[in-house]
This record gives C-alpha cells, structure tokens and sequence, in this order.
C-alpha cells in the first residue's frame, strides 16, 4: 500500500490535506521489515521517526538494576513511534522490534526538523498528529500506573 492511499484511509490523519498527503509521501521512505527487526535500541541516537502502516511493533525498556527488557507497549497500524527522543534530541529511552512483518514509513530527523520549520501549513496539521499520539501515550502509560498502583494496594 502506497502511503498517501494509508494516510487518506485512516481516521488518525483527517486533519491532513491532499497536498500534506503528497509531501509526506515525497519526504518518507516506505519499507518492509522482517520479523525481529530492530529499528533502533535503547540508548541509540534518534535519527528517525516511523509511522507503523502495518503489522506490530514491541516497545521494551530495562528497568533499573535490571538484567532483562520489559516490554511496555505494542505499537499498532497508524501510531508513531521513535517520536519523543526525536523531538527531544535525547538518546532512545526504550527500543523497538518488529513481531512479524511490518512495514512503515520513516523520516529523517533532517526532513523532521525542516518540516518543523517550514511556513506552509502540514506542520500545523503535523504537529497536531504529533500531539494526538503524545497523548494517547501519556494516557496509556497513566493507566497502566494507575493498574499498578492499585494493584500494589490491593494486595498490602
């Protein structure tokens, strides 16, 4: 599937327009990947930002002292990943696998920056995509604190 067809086709992406569509799919790359692909690690420099088109992707950390990864999120069609060190200029705090194919578009932290800076209007509607998925994050991590929470609670 071409990546103006996936971006027209999904609600997450009604604020973009036609021509935001046609430059997204001129400045992103569209890619398989097999299974077990590592995009990036933690710790890694954050040189990309991916839009999932297709299949699933594991989001791991290691926590403090600990010897393993704890997978913390699975990544599903239409969500950005590899966003926060990137907008951040930060080192990856988690890494992401494929589990399966998958195929996703990436762009790079140049064509991020500048699309950022440009005067026209996909970096309003960018930023909004951006915001919406921050969100949606911030609220999964939340509920996934208060579960715990209240667990931890429960059992005391």
């Amino acid at each position: 599937m071409r990546l103006s067809e996936f971006l027209s086709q999904s609600p997450l992406y009604d604020d973009l327009s036609g021509s935001d569509i046609d430059t997204l799919e001129q400045i992103m790359m569209v890619r398989d990947y097999h299974d077990g692909h590592q995009f990036f690690g933690e710790r890694s420099r954050a040189e990309s930002v991916y839009l999932l088109m297709s299949g699933e992707v594991s989001v791991t950390a290691r926590g403090r002292g600990s010897r393993g990864a704890a997978e913390i999120k699975r990544m599903k069609p239409g969500e950005l990943f590899g966003l926060v060190a990137l907008i951040g200029h930060e080192r990856r705090s988690a890494s992401c696998r494929a589990v399966g194919p998958v195929t996703a578009a990436s762009l790079p932290r140049s064509a991020f920056d500048l699309l950022f800076e440009s005067n026209s209007p996909l970096p309003q509607h960018f930023r909004l995509v951006v915001a919406r998925q921050l969100a949606r994050d911030t609220r999964s991590l939340l509920d996934e604190l208060r579960r715990e929470i209240f667990s931890q609670a429960q059992s005391a």
